[in-house]
C-alpha cells in the first residue's frame, strides 16, 4: 500500500513540474543571407570612372584597347601574369569589369585560397558552369545569379584530389563582358538569356533573312550587310562598330527603344 502511495505522489509531482515548466521557445527558420551589396575588388566597384580609379590606385602598368570589344580598354596593375587588379573600361571610361584576388561587400568578404565550401556558405546559390581541372590549366567557373559576380576555383592536381577546391580569382563585370557565362545557362527567361541565344551563337542565317537588323551596342539599325570576322564566319557582327551584338526580327520588334533596353541590360554598370 505504501508503494502505491509513493507512486501516486511521484506522478502528481511530475504533473505539477510539467505544468509550471517554462514553455519552449518557438523554433525559427535560419535567416536567409541577404544578397551582397556594395561589391568591390581592392576598393574598385563597377561604374567608377577612370579618374576615380587612378586617384585611388595610381596609373596602371599596362593600358591598351581590346580588339574584340570595340570601345573597351583594359588596364592592368602589378607585374604578375594576373593584374592586381585587372580592369576594363567602356567608351565612357567607366569600369565595366574588375578582377582580383578578393571580393568585399557590406558585411562580408572572400579571399583567394579559402575553400569553396566557405565561399558557398557566404555566397549561397552559386551556379557552377565548369568544374576545375588540374591547376593552372583549367580553373572552374561559377557565377551568382542576379549579380555581377563570377568566381574562378581551382583544384590542386590529380595527386591531391582529396583536397578541397579553393577560390582562385574573383570578377565583377557587366554581362556583355562575361557573356559566355550567360550563353551556357539558358534556365531563365530573362532578357539577357533571350538575346544571348539570338546574337551570340551562329546567327548568320537569321540575320540575313530578317526584315530588320539592329545593333544593341551602337544602337543603329543596319542599312548595309553585316560584318564577319575570319575566325567566326557564322556569327554576324555590326558593320559600323564591329560588335557581336546584332538582333534580327520584324519591324515591330527591332526598334530603337528595344535596342536601348537590351543595351542597358548588357552594358550598363549598376548604380552604386
Amino acid at each position: 500500500m505504501r508503494r502505491w502511495a509513493e507512486l501516486v505522489l511521484l506522478v502528481l509531482a511530475v504533473a505539477v513540474l510539467a505544468r509550471y515548466r517554462p514553455a519552449p521557445e518557438p523554433l525559427h527558420d535560419a535567416p536567409h543571407p541577404q544578397a551582397p551589396t556594395a561589391l568591390s575588388i581592392v576598393g574598385i566597384h563597377l561604374g567608377m570612372t577612370r579618374d576615380e580609379v587612378v586617384n585611388k590606385l595610381g596609373p596602371p602598368a599596362k593600358d591598351e584597347p581590346i580588339g574584340y570589344y570595340p570601345g573597351f580598354r583594359s588596364a592592368k596593375y602589378g607585374s604578375g601574369i594576373y593584374g592586381q587588379p585587372d580592369l576594363v573600361y567602356d567608351a565612357q571610361n567607366r569600369v565595366v569589369s574588375v578582377e582580383g584576388d578578393a571580393l568585399r561587400w557590406r558585411g562580408g568578404a572572400v579571399q583567394a585560397g579559402i575553400s569553396m565550401e566557405e565561399v558557398s556558405a557566404l555566397l549561397p546559390n552559386l551556379v557552377e558552369i565548369r568544374a576545375p581541372a588540374s591547376h593552372p590549366a583549367g580553373p572552374g567557373e561559377l557565377y551568382l545569379p542576379g549579380s555581377n559576380i563570377t568566381l574562378l576555383s581551382e583544384c590542386h592536381g590529380y595527386l591531391f584530389a582529396n583536397e578541397p577546391n579553393t577560390l582562385y580569382r574573383v570578377q565583377l563585370s557587366v554581362p556583355y563582358f562575361s557573356r559566355t557565362y550567360w550563353t551556357r545557362l539558358s534556365h531563365t527567361d530573362d532578357l539577357l538569356t533571350r538575346t544571348a541565344e539570338r546574337c551570340f551563337r551562329s546567327n548568320r542565317a537569321s540575320v540575313e533573312s530578317a526584315q530588320v537588323v539592329g545593333c544593341f551596342y551602337c544602337l543603329k539599325i543596319l542599312h548595309t550587310k553585316p560584318f564577319y570576322f575570319e575566325s567566326e564566319k557564322d556569327c554576324a557582327c555590326c558593320p559600323d562598330c564591329k560588335a557581336q551584338a546584332l538582333l534580327a526580327g520584324s519591324r515591330s520588334e527591332i526598334t530603337p527603344d528595344h535596342l536601348r533596353q537590351v543595351h542597358n541590360a548588357w552594358l550598363e554598370p549598376p548604380r552604386s
